[in-house]
């Protein structure tokens, strides 16, 4: 089903700052595709702009909205993520800037295979709140997955401003460049990057050109290798460039 017009009209309702009907019409088209990232999307920020215009009350949505919390936890306990996202959604509806419950409900829809919503709830809350590392680092990862590289290292980079010591956002920023590293030098034979690190000889010819030192062993091996591929072509500029290290590590 085609939902783009209606998602305009939605659009176009948040620019006019008619958010309560934006914020019902992305309900209503999220009732028919729970999986669209533009829709969840799209009425994540409906909310947080209506929260701008008028600070919503936490005592009142906790007194009128605490019980969609329980039912969240409940349905989350009996692995039915879908209804834990439903019963978020709703409580988000009185406080949308409550950051654990945004975190909540892309961990849901995640956990229900709504990875596009996922996606976008992440997204959003990470563009309302850049200095959450969890929204940043998820929306990274998620995009990854999706093969939007650049999106994913944007994400990244954002995390690494909030910790530049998360483990996770380095080591998927280095994963990033290696990729990259790969379609610059990689085989471009291959239909991606991925198809590369998945074997085996090319992973371990990537970590080690990643690597700054090598034990004598592997620095001979790998030697053997670049010296034949300059065998065969004088010209390959890679592989030269590759020799002067590996002969700098050796001390040659």
């Amino acid at each position: 089903m085609d939902l783009s017009k209606h998602l305009e009209k939605a659009e176009e309702a948040v620019k006019r700052k008619n958010y309560a009907f934006a914020v019902n019409l992305y309900g209503q088209l999220l009732g028919l595709q729970p999986d669209n990232g533009a829709a969840r999307g799209g009425l994540r920020t409906a909310l947080f702009k209506k929260a701008e215009q008028r600070k919503p009350s936490k005592a009142i949505a906790m007194v009128f909205g605490g019980i969609h919390l329980l039912f969240a936890k409940l349905s989350t306990t009996l692995r039915k993520n879908g209804a834990a996202a439903k019963s978020l959604e709703r409580y988000l509806a009185m406080d949308p800037l409550d950051e654990g419950v945004n975190l909540a409900l892309a961990r849901s829809l995640e956990r229900a295979g709504f990875t596009a919503s996922a996606l976008a709830v992440f997204r959003a809350w990470a563009a309302q709140e850049p200095r959450c590392l969890e929204a940043s680092r998820e929306a990274g990862r998620l995009l990854y997955a999706k093969g939007e590289l650049q999106e994913a290292l944007a994400m990244y980079e954002q995390a690494l401003k909030v910790d530049p010591r998360d483990q996770d956002a380095l080591r998927a920023r280095k994963n990033l460049a290696a990729e990259g590293a790969l379609k610059k030098t990689g085989i471009e034979t291959a239909q991606s990057s991925r198809d590369l690190i998945k074997d085996k000889d090319a992973n371990k010819r990537l970590e080690r050109a990643q690597r700054l030192q090598l034990t004598p062993e592997e620095i001979e091996a790998e030697l053997d290798e670049v010296e034949a591929r300059l065998a065969k072509s004088t010209e390959d500029v890679e592989a030269m460039l590759r020799a002067a290290a590996l002969y700098e590590m050796r001390r040659d």
